[in-house]
C-alpha cells in the first residue's frame, strides 16, 4: 500500500439544466450584448453585416445547446463545438492588428463573445449557464463604460440585461413546484418592476454625468460631479444640446424665474437631446425612429402635465374638496365589501373560461368578506377551520359553507375538474354568505394575544 500516492480530486457535479427557456432566454440576452458591440463601433460601418454574422453565430451556438440540453451523453455538442472554437482563433488572430488602433478592451470583448458563443453548444449544466451570463453581463459593463458609449446604447444593453435577468428568473422558477400561468405572471410582474425601477433610477435617482446621463433632468447632482456638464464635454454629441438648453433654462440668464419653469426647461432639454441624437446618420434607421417617437411621445406628456399643472392651480371650492373627502371616507369604510364584490364580479367573468379559477375567486372573496367580519386566517390554519371558526353562522349559512367547501375541495384536493355550472354555483353561494355576512355581527377581538394555530397530532 503506497501511503504516498494521491488520490484524484472529484470535481464536483453540477445540476443539469432542466427546461430549454433558459437556453432560449440566455441566447437573446448574448445576442444582444453582441449587437451592442457592433453599434459601439457602427462608425467604422458593417453593422448589417454584424447583424447577420452575430445573427448566425449565435443560431448555431445555442441551437446546439437547445438540441443537447436533455441529452444524457458526455460528448454531445463536442464536434460543433470545437469547429467554432477553431474558427474563434482564426478571427482573434486575425483582428490582433487592430488592437491598436480600437483598443485592447474592444478586442477582448469580441474574443470573449466568440470563446462563450463556442461553449454555447456543451452548456447543459447550471455552472456553464451561470458561466455564460457571467461573461455577457461582463462585456455589457465594459461596454458601458466604453469612453465612446452614449445613452443610445442602452437600446441594446438594456434588453440584453433583461433578458438575463429573466433567465435567471426562469431557471429558479424551474426548480419550483409552479403552474405556468404562475410562471408568467410572475415573469410579467418581474418585467414591470424592473421597467419601473429603472425609470426611477434614471430619472430621479442621483447619478454621475456619465455615459449620457448627464443630460437627463436631475443628472448633474452636487457630490457625483463638482460642475455641471457644458456644451461639447462628455462622450457623446447628446451633451451639447443638453448643456446649451440647460444653461438657457436653469442658469438664470434664459429668463426662468420660477422652479416649475425650471423643471419643465430641464424636460425640454430632454427631448431637445433626443431629436438631437437622432440626427447621428450611423444609428440604424429604426432606432432613429423609435428616438423621434420617444420624442414625440415625451413632449405629448410634457405639455398634458403642464396643462394638468395649470388645471390644478385653479382654486376649487371648500365643498368639492368636501366631496373628496367623504368619497375617500366611504371607499376605506366600505372597502371589504368593495373587495368582495369586485372579486365575485371577475369570478361571474371568468365562468365560461376558467372554472378553476373562477371557483378560486370566489373562495378568496369570502375569505375577504370573513377577514372584514373580524374573523381573519390564522397561521397554519386551514379554509375549512377559517371558515367554521367564525361564531355567528345561521344553520342555513352554515349548511351553505360546507357545499362550497365540498365542491372547492373536491376539485382542490380530489383531482375532479371543474365546471362552469359547478363555478356558477360556488359564486352564487359565495355571494349569498357575503350578503348574509354584512348583516351579522363582527367577530369579538381576543383581549390578548392573537391564538396560534392548535397543535396537530399524528
Amino acid at each position: 500500500m503506497n501511503l504516498w500516492r494521491r488520490t484524484p480530486a472529484v470535481a464536483p457535479t453540477s445540476p443539469r439544466l432542466g427546461t430549454r427557456g433558459v437556453v432560449v432566454l440566455t441566447a437573446l440576452s448574448y445576442w444582444c450584448t453582441c449587437m451592442a458591440l457592433m453599434y459601439l463601433n457602427r462608425r467604422a460601418g458593417g453593422m448589417g453585416f454584424g447583424l447577420v454574422t452575430w445573427s448566425l453565430w449565435t443560431w448555431w451556438g445555442f441551437h446546439g445547446a437547445w438540441k443537447h440540453v436533455l441529452a444524457q451523453e458526455a460528448q454531445a455538442g463536442r464536434k460543433r463545438s470545437i469547429a467554432m472554437g477553431s474558427v474563434t482563433a482564426l478571427v482573434a488572430v486575425l483582428l490582433f492588428p487592430g488592437l491598436l488602433r480600437g483598443g485592447a478592451i474592444l478586442w477582448l470583448c469580441l474574443c470573449l463573445l466568440l470563446i462563450i458563443g463556442a461553449r454555447a453548444p456543451r452548456m447543459r449544466t447550471d455552472r456553464d449557464f451561470y458561466l455564460t451570463l457571467l461573461v455577457v453581463m461582463t462585456v455589457g459593463f465594459w461596454l458601458a463604460t466604453d469612453w465612446a458609449a452614449d445613452w443610445t446604447l442602452w437600446f441594446y444593453l438594456g434588453p440584453a440585461w433583461l433578458w438575463g435577468a429573466l433567465a435567471l428568473a426562469w431557471h429558479h422558477a424551474a426548480q419550483a413546484p409552479l403552474a405556468g400561468w404562475k410562471k408568467i405572471a410572475l415573469a410579467c410582474g418581474f418585467m414591470a418592476l424592473v421597467v419601473t425601477l429603472t425609470s426611477s433610477l434614471f430619472l430621479w435617482a442621483p447619478r454621475p454625468p456619465s455615459l449620457g446621463f448627464g443630460f437627463l433632468p436631475g443628472g448633474d447632482v452636487q457630490g457625483w460631479a463638482d460642475s455641471r456638464p457644458e456644451a461639447g464635454e462628455g462622450p457623446a454629441a447628446l451633451g451639447a444640446g443638453a448643456g446649451a438648453a440647460r444653461g438657457s433654462g436653469a442658469g438664470g440668464a434664459g429668463g426662468q424665474g420660477s422652479a416649475g419653469q425650471a423643471g419643465a426647461s430641464d424636460w425640454q432639454a430632454l427631448i431637445h437631446a433626443m431629436r438631437h441624437s437622432a440626427q447621428d446618420g450611423s444609428i440604424p434607421q429604426w432606432q432613429r425612429r423609435a428616438m423621434h417617437g420617444m420624442a414625440d411621445q415625451g413632449q405629448a406628456l410634457l405639455e398634458r402635465w403642464q396643462s394638468l399643472q395649470q388645471t390644478l392651480s385653479i382654486p376649487y371650492p371648500p365643498w368639492w374638496w368636501l366631496m373628496v373627502l367623504a368619497a375617500a371616507w366611504c371607499g376605506w369604510r366600505w372597502r371589504y365589501r368593495i373587495g368582495v364584490q369586485l372579486g365575485l364580479l371577475a369570478a361571474w367573468g371568468l365562468q365560461p373560461v376558467s372554472p378553476w379559477l373562477s371557483m378560486r375567486l370566489s373562495t378568496r372573496s369570502l375569505d375577504w368578506a370573513l377577514h372584514g367580519r373580524g374573523c381573519r386566517a390564522l397561521p397554519g390554519e386551514s379554509r375549512r377551520e377559517h371558515w367554521l371558526r367564525y361564531p355567528h353562522w345561521p344553520q342555513v349559512a352554515h349548511a351553505w359553507v360546507l357545499q362550497v367547501l365540498d365542491a372547492y375541495g373536491s376539485v382542490r384536493f380530489g383531482g375532479a375538474a371543474a365546471t362552469a355550472d359547478q363555478a356558477q354555483r360556488v359564486r352564487q353561494l359565495a355571494a349569498t354568505l357575503a350578503d348574509i355576512l354584512h348583516e351579522l355581527p363582527t367577530m369579538p377581538r381576543p383581549a390578548g394575544p392573537a391564538p396560534g394555530p392548535a397543535p396537530r397530532t399524528a
